[in-house]
């Protein structure tokens, strides 16, 4: 999204287990599913267009469908079936076997990822509900967009100003408000640069069609860096073609409602990825956008849901923050001047892993810990809690990095049930360096909901680099009946990550072979296992050139040397071994062998606190980070007299030194 300030991320990862092989046994079909048969499917998408509903069905000549059943005597172990389009928007697979298959779709006019489900039914849904018309267009080329909407709030120059049309897609563009503070909104757009939310980024914006504008603006609170709505106005009846510029005519801005509050506490260890415990200190973020299938005749209570990415409507507050503990709280302030519900999306990033990959000229980051819920507000705390996959093995092993022989056959992902999982995404990532430039690219999605998935041979690349991203979710929406793309709130998810495996049949022969920087048959001083050169950070942990862990296998200290508490490097492999570490064994500095000596709001004042009342209301005498409420503090204290605080003691942008309302530029 563009506009939002910079955030960092941390996470945390283990993959470690014991499982058996994807058998025959797994593909026998249990009682009560469909017997052998043709195969019915539809593919009917529902556009949202105000308080319009349309259905459409897609056009199916744009891809390539078939059934992909298990079969041993197949070459890759799969038998494909092609689909046959009988009409709009369905289509037939004949004679297809009794037992669980792949509905393999594919695009053919792009490269996204090819779609694997697998399924026991067979009547397959494949619709999803959307936001905007479908016949909308796409801008081509610089597009301006002239806003001059009159206020009565001034606009200052951290201000950002938010474009919202539904009916052509849900597209959302930001900008500044320049340098100098008037009332109103006063700026030009380039609409070619709005992102599309409900399609993929790549896709150019929509064209605007006798539309509807929402015109946002938003105020940035600094104390938590959350965007605040401060007014609102629509346009209405904008067209906007390629390359001409187009004026919005609107009312004024009209105020948002005063600011409410909302509430958010969670846990960690709720979202624990894999078996190495959280780091001291995990990111958190809290988001919440406008619902946007409120007022039409679709909206059952719940936003509208379909297929990635999730549809949202213009934020209403993103508030991202780290803790030093597992428990995490925080209250947000919001203005919501639609008459909508919010989606509340509450996120955990436990760990982003750095890797230096061959011949790269920069590392790349691998996000390999995360887990969000959503909901309707306020429901927050009520969403379903789901885990990762644990105990992941790959064909057998519990080693899911290094290198491996290109398969011949299907290659066996499995891993134990995650309690409330409602189906498993399984992505399948490249992962290789274009020119110097790192890059991950997912080339394959396999979604099922039994806690296994045979990854067919021909996803695989000899001598390519691959990683597999396996996420557990929890919905309410019926996929084992054949609902293979629906989702609905409130959902969950929580995905791991393997290392990064090399498929070579060269690697490890003793020779040096195209594409190999070196081949001792295994690691040696000289070379990795995967005949590259050793460096640190690469992801594979080589013993003989004196390596004793690596930057991406759990934490590791600079040079890859082996956590010592003391170093001044914070081991977030176990938090009950390290809380922090300060680079000294002193006690009495708020740290003592690597333990905390005392917790931000734990209900005891220490000599390092000007307070401590043990809570998260950030709005009585003691703030959340033990400090004393103070002009400055982004917090509007009325019982000190204050009017406003924007987070400064700066006068002339709105807000004076001494925190009260300085009247507008005339």
């Amino acid at each position: 999204m563009i506009g939002w300030p910079s955030r960092a991320v941390s996470a945390l990862l283990a993959l470690a287990g014991c499982n058996t092989l994807l058998g025959v046994h797994d593909l026998q079909p249990p009682d009560g599913i469909a017997p052998a048969g043709d195969v019915i499917g539809t593919w009917q998408v529902t556009h949202l267009v105000g308080a319009d509903v349309m259905t459409v069905p897609e056009d199916l000549t744009a891809y390539e469908l078939s059934a992909e059943v298990p079969d041993t005597a197949a070459p890759s172990e799969f038998r494909s079936i092609p689909a046959v389009v009988t009409g709009p928007g369905t289509f037939t697979i004949a004679d297809v076997p009794g037992g669980p298959f792949y509905l393999r779709v594919r695009a053919l006019a792009d490269d996204r990822a090819i779609r694997y489900y697998w399924t026991r039914s067979h009547d397959l849904d494949l619709g999803y509900k959307t936001l905007g018309r479908p016949d909308h267009g796409a801008i081509e080329g610089a597009t301006p967009l002239v806003v001059d909407v009159a206020g009565t709030i001034p606009e200052w120059s951290n201000d950002l100003t938010g474009l919202y049309a539904p009916g052509a897609g849900s597209q959302l563009v930001f900008g500044d408000a320049g340098a100098t503070p008037r009332k109103g909104i006063h700026a030009t757009f380039d609409w070619s640069q709005a992102q599309n939310v409900t399609a993929d980024e790549d896709e150019a914006p929509h064209r605007l069609v006798d539309d509807q504008v929402t015109i946002i603006h938003y105020r940035i609170d600094p104390a938590g860096q959350t965007p605040v709505i401060v007014d609102t106005t629509n346009a209405m009846g904008v067209t906007l073609r390629s390359g001409a510029p187009t004026m919005v005519v609107a009312p004024a801005l009209s105020a948002a409602p005063a600011p409410a509050m909302v509430t958010t506490q969670g846990q960690a260890s709720n979202f624990s990825l894999g078996l190495i415990g959280y780091a001291s200190g995990p990111s958190f973020e809290v988001m919440a956008y406008v619902d946007p299938s409120s007022g039409s005749a679709l909206h059952d209570g719940s936003p509208l849901a379909g297929a990635v990415p999730t549809i949202d409507g213009p934020p209403v507050f993103d508030r991202w923050f780290s803790s030093s503990t597992n428990d995490l709280g925080t209250m947000i302030p919001y203005s919501n001047p639609f008459d909508s519900p919010l989606t509340v999306v509450d996120r955990y990033i436990l760990r982003s892993r750095r890797v230096m990959l061959p011949h790269a000229s920069s590392t790349i980051d691998v996000l390999e810990g995360k887990a969000d819920r959503r909901a309707l507000m306020p429901a927050l705390g009520l969403t379903p809690l789901v885990l990762p996959p644990a105990h992941v093995m790959l064909d057998g092993s519990e080693s899911v990095a290094g290198v491996r022989a290109p398969p011949q056959a299907p290659l066996q992902l499995r891993w134990d049930p995650a309690p409330h999982a409602t189906f498993y995404d399984v992505g399948v990532e490249h992962v290789f360096v274009d020119g110097t430039t790192p890059r991950i690219v997912e080339t394959a999605r396999l979604r099922t909901a039994d806690p296994f998935a045979a990854i067919p041979p021909d996803l695989i690349s000899a001598g390519e680099r691959y990683e597999l991203r396996i996420t557990s979710v929890t919905t309410s929406a019926a996929y084992a009946d054949g609902a293979l793309r629906r989702t609905a709130l409130p959902t969950g998810s929580a995905e791991v990550v393997t290392g990064i495996l090399l498929f070579s049949a060269t690697c490890g022969n003793g020779r040096v072979d195209p594409g190999e920087d070196c081949d001792t048959r295994g690691a040696s001083p000289t070379c990795d296992v995967d005949c590259t050169f050793p460096v640190c950070g690469d992801g594979l942990v080589n013993k003989a050139a004196g390596e004793a862990c690596d930057a991406a296998e759990g934490y590791c200290s600079p040079g890859c040397t082996t956590p010592a508490c003391g170093d001044g490097y914070l081991d977030p492999s176990d938090y009950s071994f390290e809380q922090c570490d300060d680079g000294n064994q002193v006690s009495g500095d708020g740290c003592s062998s690597c333990r905390l000596e005392y917790h931000c709001l734990d209900g005891i004042k220490n000599a390092y606190e000007a307070c401590d009342d043990g809570n998260f209301d950030n709005t009585d005498g003691c703030r959340n980070d033990c400090t004393l409420p103070r002009c400055g503090d982004g917090i509007v204290d009325g019982a000190r007299g204050e009017q406003c605080d924007d987070g400064n003691t700066i006068s002339g942008d709105g807000c004076s030194a001494t925190c009260q309302i300085e009247p507008p530029p005339s």
